[in-house]
């Protein structure tokens, strides 16, 4: 019986359809059509709900078009099944022609092939459009294999993708769709692009081989990636820029020619127990604000770095394993800023963590080993927070800082690694707190070539080397640490090492719970030092140091013993127990032993021997008079300075290590700096200290400028600047206005014929005193520049940096304060932003203190005009002198 609802289309001579488009105009809806083998050169608009199904294989039947797309949809179901699709041509846009158009319904496109040699291959678009494209082929096309836009939403399952010109799968302005069980491969632009808000969900599909990336996300692009295999790409396999937020998931992402997953430029996205491996690049790449989230993924086996965060990147990563890199499993730098916490980070080929060229992040409650290079590497400004983190089993070195790398380590377990658990080096300078650093296979911290560092609240223990030491310019600060149970020394300061050791417990080493050699110059203050095998302390070899106010006891030879040169100086000590000497100086072993506490020593509480000079002080020295102790607290009171302090105690140090005839007398001193830093302030302390410390007999200070010292003549200047210097003998020359002298070498110049006579007076009354010259940095410059031997003469160089705005309030409070005046809450505010400001706009000239004391000096005047005022219009007591914002207002207005 006739079907009405069945026609065939056929090229044979007796067929009545010989085209689909004359079947289709005769078609009722529902209507299938048949479609004979054959070549059908056609521009079909499908514009009612039938079936156009080939016969045969879909290569034996062609729809083709040169001017038009071969087929436009127009109805809201259909179906197309088994048909080449082929858009013939030449046009100059590619992209306005496509040989499918879908821009409505629920066309179910099955087991098809799509060609294009002019445009795109299927563009699916507008809202509530939602195809089905199943079993597919879509390749060879010169634009873009599937154009999805305009909140499209089509479902494309079990096709192929491939050898399009421009991106296989494009999908933007918020269209999504499900893409399930296709493989995407060998296209040109990116295999599969989301952009403009674009949010597909993308499932169990294999995206390879493209030219240039595997998956693009953009513009805010999201999508939902699960479960694929994404590979082999020459650009990267997911690259995620532009505010892209995709979730990619179980998927295995592989073998690109550069990243893994690269994430740039505000991007962001989930990666979530995703295997990524066998990139080229980095496996994961974040840079430019890049900040995605990847959580329990296996980054391994990348050619290059495992993860790399650079020029501001972030990006979260937890739970995730990062291991076998032949880079660094993580590499962060130039900014970046990721946050990593519980990862296992091991075996890669060089450091397990990187950090370098001002790299950051915050790595937490991971586990760090077994890594080719250090476990973690800091360098170049470097500053990462590694906190509650287990750093093991390094081939290297557990954490090795160095190049100003700097960073905070806490609350960490860093132990068993082949080289030292903690290195630091030129100048790298982190703190370390609250950490577990034992059993390593040679030292637990060891600083050298001017490493720097605090090491803090630590245990330090079980090292085969020792538990801690400096060399070679290392200045580390160890506070609150427990030392102890090593293999050899506890603490060994060598090589000119130096370091500070406060509040520290230091016992049970095999060797020497502290040792000294080779002119190391550590400070030990307040440390409890007992139990060695051997000696307490231990100073050899030209070893110095400074060791006051600690306890050392019960030491299995020594308590102290110093020897070959050693000469330390140990200041107001407990030394008791040991089972042979208390302090054993010998083999020309000297050292200066100050208001100690020696008893119940074994064998005698102090052995010295014929060739040792140490020196036993009671409490009645020079050294430690009340006089001096006022200079001292003179010098921590001064607001500010806190460079020059530490200088003027270095000087401090070094003669109470050497005496006052050491060699100190000879340097003559420089202090420069703008106006109001406090030079002459400082002039006068160094000479009250140099008089309590006999450097000098008398410390006063004459004070002249080059005016002062030139006469009218030649015979004039000479008798006045001797006369200057005959009063300063047994103190300081200050020349305070170096800008007085001419910077010009002429024949004429007197004033430079008064700095040839104190040239000779200094070379000829050497010790007997000391010349400060002061002034600006330019005018010392000039004035040092007038005789080469001025340079050699003035060794010692004290900056003095300008005043914060924060010291100049403390400045004015405190000149305020002495004169019987307190400041309100609101004028301080006021007064400390007007600091701020002045402080920002600041020339050479700004006088610093001098003008927060004129400040508060105007200020004073102010609020007693007001009180005088006040007490004679009520007759009432006097008020409190208290400053308050109309006092200063008045006083800063006058200096704008």
């Amino acid at each position: 019986m006739f079907n009405r609802k069945t026609l065939t289309v056929s090229q044979k001579i007796f067929s009545k359809y010989k085209t689909i488009g004359e079947a289709l105009k005769n078609a009722e809806h529902g209507a299938k059509i048949l479609v004979e083998p054959g070549m059908y050169r056609e521009s079909l608009i499908i514009d009612r709900n039938v079936e156009i199904i080939g016969k045969g294989l879909p290569q034996e039947v062609l729809i083709y078009s040169e001017k038009e797309s071969p087929i436009i949809v127009q109805t809201e179901l259909a179906t197309i099944k088994g048909i080449t699709i082929h858009q013939r041509g030449k046009y100059d846009n590619l992209n306005d022609y496509y040989a499918i158009e879908i821009p409505t319904g629920s066309i179910h496109i099955k087991d098809c092939i799509v060609r294009s040699d002019v445009g795109g291959g299927i563009r699916i678009y507008n809202k509530h459009t939602a195809p089905i494209i199943n079993n597919c082929l879509i390749h060879d096309v010169q634009g873009i294999g599937i154009f999805v836009t305009e909140e499209a939403t089509p479902i494309i399952i079990r096709g192929k993708i491939y050898a399009n010109k421009e991106n296989g799968l494009l999908i933007d302005k918020k269209a999504s769709g499900i893409i399930e069980d296709c493989e995407i491969y060998h296209n040109d632009f990116a295999n599969v692009w989301i952009g403009s808000e674009g949010d597909p969900l993308i499932k169990s599909c294999k995206i390879y081989s493209g030219r240039e990336s595997g998956i693009w996300i953009t513009e805010r692009g999201r999508g939902i990636i699960d479960d694929c295999a994404i590979y082999g790409n020459t650009y990267s396999n997911v690259c995620i820029v532009h505010e892209g937020n995709p979730v990619v998931r179980k998927c295995h992402i592989y073998e690109s020619s550069q990243n893994g997953i690269w994430v740039t430029e505000g991007g962001k996205g989930t990666l979530q127990d995703c295997e990524i491996y066998r990139n080229k690049y980095p496996n994961v790449g974040v840079t430019n604000s890049g900040n995605p989230m990847i959580m329990s993924c296996k980054i391994y086996d990348g050619e290059s770095c495992g993860v790399w965060v650079s020029k501001k990147g972030e990006g979260s990563f937890s739970n995730s394993e990062i291991y076998n890199n032949r880079a660094s499993n993580i590499d962060i730098s130039h900014e970046g800023d990721p946050s990593i916490e519980g990862c296992t980070i091991y075996r890669s080929m060089q450091s397990g963590i990187w950090v370098s060229l001002k790299g950051y992040g915050t790595i937490e409650n991971c586990k760090i080993y077994s890594n080719t290079y250090s476990n973690v590497g800091i360098t170049h400004e470097g500053s990462p927070i590694i906190r509650a983190s287990y750093i093991y089993d390094g081939a290297q070195n557990g954490i090795w800082i160095k190049e100003k790398g700097r960073g905070v380590i806490e609350k960490s377990y860093i132990y068993n690694n082949s080289f030292a658990n903690v290195k630091i080096v030129t100048e790298g300078d982190p703190v370390i707190r609250s950490c577990h650093i034992y059993n390593g296979k040679e030292s637990g911290v060891w600083v050298e070539e001017k490493g720097l560092g605090i090491i803090e609240g630590c245990h330090i223990y079980g090292h085969m080397y020792t538990n801690a030491g400096a060399a070679q310019g290392g200045n580390p600060i160890f506070k609150n640490c427990r030392i102890y149970e090593g293999k050899q020394h506890g603490v060994w300061v060598t090589e000119s090492g130096l370091g500070i050791f406060m509040d520290c417990e230091i016992y049970r080493h095999r060797f020497s719970n502290v040792a000294i050699a080779d002119k190391a110059n550590p400070v030990i203050e307040g440390c409890h030092l007992y139990e060695a095998e051997q000696n307490g302390v231990w100073v050899k070899e030209g070893g110095l140091g400074f060791i006051e106010n600690c306890r050392i006891h019960h030491n299995g030879y020594q308590n102290v013993k110093i020897m070959s040169e050693g000469n330390p100086l140990i200041r107001s000590c407990d030394i008791h127990h040991a089972k042979n000497w208390g302090i054993w100086a010998t083999e020309k072993g000297s050292g200066t032993i100050e208001n100690c506490h020696l008893y119940s020593n074994e064998k005698d509480n102090i052995l010295i021997s014929e060739d040792s000079k140490t020196k036993i002080i009671g409490e009645k020295s020079e050294l430690t008079s009340l006089k001096f102790e006022k200079v001292l607290n003179e010098l921590d009171n001064l607001i500010g300075m806190n460079n020059v302090k530490e200088q003027i105690k270095r000087i401090i140090h070094y003669i109470q290590r050497f005496g006052p005839d050491a060699k100190l007398k000879a340097e003559h001193t420089v202090l420069y700096g703008n106006p109001g830093t406090g030079k002459n302030t400082i002039a006068r302390l160094l000479g009250n200290l140099y008089k309590t410390m006999a450097v000098l007999e008398r410390g006063h200070i004459v004070k002249v400028s080059g005016e002062e010292l030139v006469g009218l003549s030649i015979d004039t200047t000479v008798e006045k600047t001797k006369k200057k210097i005959n009063e300063a003998m047994g103190g300081i020359l200050l020349i305070d206005e170096v800008s007085s002298f001419e910077h010009k070498k002429t024949r004429n110049n007197l004033g430079l014929e008064a700095l040839q006579v104190l040239l000779r007076e200094i070379k000829d009354k050497e010790g007997e005193f000391m010349v400060i010259m002061a002034g600006s940095e330019e005018e010392v410059k000039k004035f040092l520049f007038l005789n080469p031997r001025w340079n050699s003469l003035f060794s010692r160089h004290l900056h003095f940096q300008e005043y914060t705005p924060f010291e100049l309030m403390e400045i004015s409070e405190r000149f305020l304060y002495k004169k019987g005046y307190t400041i309100d809450a609101t004028a301080y505010n006021f007064l400390l932003s007007y600091y701020i400001q002045k402080y920002e706009n600041r020339n050479p000239y700004f006088e610093n203190a001098t003008f927060a004391r004129y400040i508060g000096e105007k200020a004073m005047k102010n609020v007693d005009c007001r009180l005088a005022k006040s007490l004679c219009e009520e007759h009432g007591p006097p008020s409190e002198k208290v400053v308050t914002f109309l006092d200063l207002q008045s006083v800063c207005r006058e200096e704008e």
